[in-house]
């Protein structure tokens, strides 16, 4: 039965990837606004629901190592497995605006995580502080970026809506199903609470980023697949952490504000592999650079020594 619920959800993933990808095209040529915008937000956020739902109910159930792990986990999967992955199938090309802006405002929430955490705490106002992020972030990116190219034409508005729904609806339900099925055999083997959230946990709800943007690029989409990424990793703390400690603040152990400091230092470095190299293309060797780094950083996580 566990296993099932990989497959299931997987197919889920993809399908829903599919649509969303489809749907989120045909709504930005029929608003004429540049497909960045809705990577950044609407993709960003339809591929944060699982982190979204996880989160909350770890809150609800006191867990908080889950839902902080889940947390920062994601988001060190983002960057390394999934812009990894999606740059290792299809070189990925990144716009200025988005190195020079964008990612660093990705860094300057993680950044200021870890310093509203240095306490081992995340408070209420805390909470309250990356939420004002939030808004400052959706501000900046609805008022900065201009249109787009829209030659193709764009779907009826019943069918992109339609799409973008039942995209995003698959995403949850297939990320549910797979996260799941993965506490299910983390757990039965005997595997503490944080590494879950850092691991499966983490990599489980980043499967609909991993999906959406490889989906993305192949359809030639490099906005959406990269804004995804950049707009996930900034909602996933100042929406989705923010929520989570508005409904139960949160205690932070040693390990786990460690946890976000390679985070920042993750942030850090997908800012510099714009740097450099070509700058204006995320290729294929650093993708694979990316990977054998998730690699050794699950290795720490699990507490293997690899040298």
């Amino acid at each position: 039965m566990v296993y099932a619920l990989f497959v299931i959800g997987f197919i889920l993933l993809v399908k829903g990837a599919d649509w969303l990808v489809e749907g989120s095209s045909s709504l930005s040529r029929r608003l004429k606004i540049s497909p960045m915008v809705i990577g950044l937000t609407l993709v960003a956020l339809g591929t944060s629901v699982p982190e979204l739902v996880v989160n909350v109910l770890a809150a609800l159930q006191g867990a908080g190592d889950i839902a902080l792990g889940n947390t920062i986990g994601s988001n060190v999967a983002n960057i390394l497995l999934v812009l990894g992955v999606t740059s290792v199938i299809l070189p990925l090309a990144i716009n200025r605006k988005t190195r020079v802006t964008d990612i660093p405002f990705a860094l300057l929430i993680i950044v200021g995580l870890a310093m509203l955490t240095y306490d081992l705490n995340l408070t209420r106002m805390d909470a309250g502080i990356l939420i004002l992020f939030l808004i400052i972030f959706i501000y900046y990116i609805l008022t900065s970026w201009g249109v787009g190219n829209h030659d193709i034409p764009a779907l009826p508005k019943r069918k992109t809506a339609l799409y973008i729904f039942f995209g995003i609806l698959l995403l949850m339900l297939g990320g549910k199903r797979v996260v799941e099925g993965a506490v299910a055999i983390a757990r039965y083997v005997g595997i503490a609470e944080r590494v879950i959230g850092l691991t499966v946990v983490a990599i489980g709800t980043s499967l609909p980023e991993l999906v959406t943007s490889v989906v993305a690029a192949r359809k030639g989409n490099n906005n959406i697949a990269i804004g995804n990424i950049v707009g996930s990793n900034v909602l996933n703390i100042a929406l989705v952490l923010a929520v989570t400690g508005m409904i139960s603040p949160l205690q932070v152990t040693v390990a786990g504000w460690l946890d976000i400091v390679i985070c920042v230092g993750v942030t850090v470095l997908f800012l510099l592999s714009f740097v450099i190299g070509r700058k204006e293309v995320l290729q294929r060797g650093q993708g694979a650079f990316f990977i054998l780094l998730y690699i050794v950083y699950i290795l720490y996580t699990l507490g293997v020594r690899t040298f």
